[in-house]
């Protein structure tokens, strides 16, 4: 092989080894974190009214930490301060809706006098069924381009939120929410039960069906303890095309399994759409389902006003 062909060839391979080995890297780091934090809960210190929250990377706080997480915000919040609320997080990247059942049951064991299991989990039961990616026989997504291709990396999205928050700290600290409703907030998406959804879509609504049961057996099991569903948050536009549809089709569910229960819901999906609408895109890292610091404050809020009457109203 000439020198110059030589060279062109390891030119061309050598970003790919790199990115192959950071994209290796960034997996290793993610499953020992994932272990690690299964086996410790952010807990306060303070209050007398314990609500413990159950759930994956949402309830977590990545790309935030446990701190600015939407538990912890709720928690500091001036209403929840005033009824004595302590939270404990539970929540664990990458799990699903059934390991969700093993740290709300863990929760409830370690703190007996827990008043409220705030679940949010689901979307991993279902995000990696390739049969939700065409979940609307109406709803045809355009190809995908280079940057949804990159979107489905872990090298890409770091490099994207390193860039994000060096830029946020160069620049004029992000607005709080607003309060007022745009009058043009988008209607809810349509969800319709057959014709729409495919055989991974059923595997989908099992595992969700089946671990919202053992959840809520889990927590009737304890006396005074109440189980509240949470919806995800969507964002109108986001470039992880697959993404608002899989998590979409999951709130439909949630919905459905908190109906069947007769379980307090919290529609955060609703609650964003209603109260931001087309704004509240902001609150949503690239991969369209994490939020930033402002989207948690933003949760924070909705399920407070949520479970504020179940706290009240004991």
């Amino acid at each position: 092989m000439p020198t110059r062909l030589r060279r062109l060839v390891l030119g061309l391979l050598a970003p790919v080894v790199v990115f192959g080995g950071l994209e290796g890297v960034l997996w290793a780091v993610g499953q020992t974190t994932r272990v690690a934090l299964s086996r410790r809960a952010v807990s306060s210190t303070g209050g007398q009214v314990r609500v413990a929250f159950s759930g994956d990377s949402v309830t977590f706080g990545l790309n935030v930490g446990p701190p600015q997480a939407y538990p912890a915000q709720l928690e500091a919040l001036p209403r929840m301060k005033a009824l004595g609320v302590a939270v404990s997080n539970h929540g664990v990247p990458g799990i699903g809706l059934e390991q969700s059942v093993a740290e709300a049951e863990r929760a409830l064991r370690e703190d007996p006098e827990t008043r409220l299991v705030v679940n949010l989990s689901g979307y991993n039961d279902c995000g990696s069924l390739a049969g939700l990616r065409d979940a609307a026989a109406d709803a045809t997504p355009p190809a995908p381009g280079l940057r949804a291709l990159l979107l489905q990396s872990r090298s890409y999205r770091l490099l994207t939120q390193v860039v994000a928050r060096v830029s946020g700290a160069l620049g004029p600290p992000p607005s709080p929410p607003e309060e007022a409703p745009p009058p043009d907030a988008p209607p809810s998406p349509g969800h319709s039960g057959s014709g729409l959804f495919d055989e991974d879509a059923r595997t989908c609504r099992e595992r969700i069906g089946l671990a919202t049961e053992r959840l809520v057996q889990v927590v009737a099991a304890r006396s005074g303890a109440r189980l509240v569903l949470v919806t995800y948050p969507v964002p109108g536009v986001s470039p992880a095309v697959v993404t608002p549809r899989v998590t979409t089709f999951v709130n439909h569910l949630l919905r459905a399994e908190a109906a069947r229960w007769s379980l307090p819901l919290v529609d955060a999906e609703a609650c964003f759409r209603e109260r931001w609408g087309p704004a509240a895109d902001r609150f949503f890292d690239t991969d369209g389902i994490h939020l930033g610091a402002e989207g948690n404050a933003a949760l924070a809020r909705c399920v407070s006003e949520g479970i504020e009457p179940l706290l009240a109203g004991e």
